[in-house]
């Protein structure tokens, strides 16, 4: 069974991986249309390629894996929205969607919640997961 803490990671883990496809992938459609002169369009449709354009297609094909992990890092959080939403206390609700949903730091979460010493974010953020661990164990 996955503890509660690995399965609400697994959405900071999708994020990062969208992300960093997004910023390869908006590189090399940079580079393919700049160095070759053709709009994205063209160097897909074109059935003879040079090197430089054979090359280019193969990076701009990383937008497909892209599209890829964007669905997943959507299932991702749709599954993580739903355990949370199960969760009877609002402040877990809140503390898990702050992290894990939307991605804040400890300061800001800090912050948003009204608490002045981290502490008692990193409390109900302890506690909000035990909460999560009961629900993912009943299934």
């Amino acid at each position: 069974m996955m503890r509660a803490h690995a399965y609400f990671a697994r959405v900071d883990e999708a994020r990062q991986e969208v992300d960093t496809l997004r910023r390869r992938r908006d590189k090399y459609i940079e580079m393919a249309t700049g160095m070759s002169g053709m709009s994205e369009t063209a160097i897909r449709g074109n059935s003879t390629r040079s090197r430089v354009e054979a090359a280019a297609l193969s990076l701009v094909e990383l937008s497909d894996r892209l599209d890829i992990a964007a669905e997943g890092y959507a299932q991702t959080v749709r599954e993580a929205e739903a355990l949370i939403a199960r969760l009877q206390r609002p402040r877990h609700r809140q503390v898990l969607t702050l992290r894990y949903i939307e991605g804040r730091k400890w300061r800001e979460i800090t912050q948003i919640m009204g608490y002045t010493d981290p502490k008692s974010a990193f409390r109900v953020h302890g506690w909000a997961l035990q909460a999560a661990q009961k629900l993912l164990d009943d299934v």
